[in-house]
């Protein structure tokens, strides 16, 4: 049999392929945080409509030599920002508690941290980013720290828009994420 058979993509597809549309994001609330948005949050997993797992790279250190390079293991760079697109409802719960976050972070006004300490721990998050099999379980699991919400988008509205639900995107920083497989144990990532 010839390697462009049929029989070979399905040898080597045999659980049916990881589908784009099976995950969901669980998020967990700075520690300042945690009463504002208690509700908002149970709403996330259902209402994350679209995410992406996090960029995994590591940086080269280029050493030139008589018009040739090599190259050597460099450093990591910071992590990319992480954006998630969430579903609006009319209660704008989620969208609520993601600018209350911001606007603990700076106030508008006063120009202030408004969280009990400028200890980052009290105004950074967690997130986990399921990825789901075809028979509903998790398969593997991006967990990101040190999460900083950096922006809400707006919300474009339109007398044309009909049959459409609102949704905005919220970016992310991060310090750091590590990646869990179907084994539960520590893959690659920021570890």
């Amino acid at each position: 049999m010839g390697i462009q058979s049929i029989n070979n993509i399905r040898a080597n597809l045999g659980l049916g392929g990881a589908r784009p549309n099976q995950f969901q994001v669980i998020l967990t609330p700075p520690p300042g945080l945690v009463t504002v948005g208690a509700v908002a949050l149970v709403k996330v997993p259902f209402l994350v409509q679209a995410s992406s797992i996090p960029i995994n790279q590591v940086d080269v250190a280029k050493v030139p030599y008589f018009g040739r390079s090599i190259y050597l293991k460099g450093d990591r760079p910071a992590f990319a920002p992480w954006t998630i697109t969430v579903i609006n409802d009319e209660d704008f719960l989620i969208r609520d508690y993601l600018e209350s976050w911001l606007n603990n972070l700076n106030t508008m006004i006063g120009n202030t941290l408004n969280f009990a300490s400028s200890d980052p721990s009290t105004y950074k998050a967690s997130a986990i980013l399921q990825q789901i099999s075809q028979t509903g379980i998790p398969i593997r699991e991006y967990f990101m720290d040190g999460l900083l919400i950096t922006n809400v988008s707006p919300m474009v509205l339109n007398w044309e828009d009909n049959n459409k639900v609102e949704t905005f995107e919220a970016t992310f920083v991060m310090d750091d994420f590590q990646v869990f497989g179907p084994t539960g144990v520590a893959g690659t990532g920021g570890n």
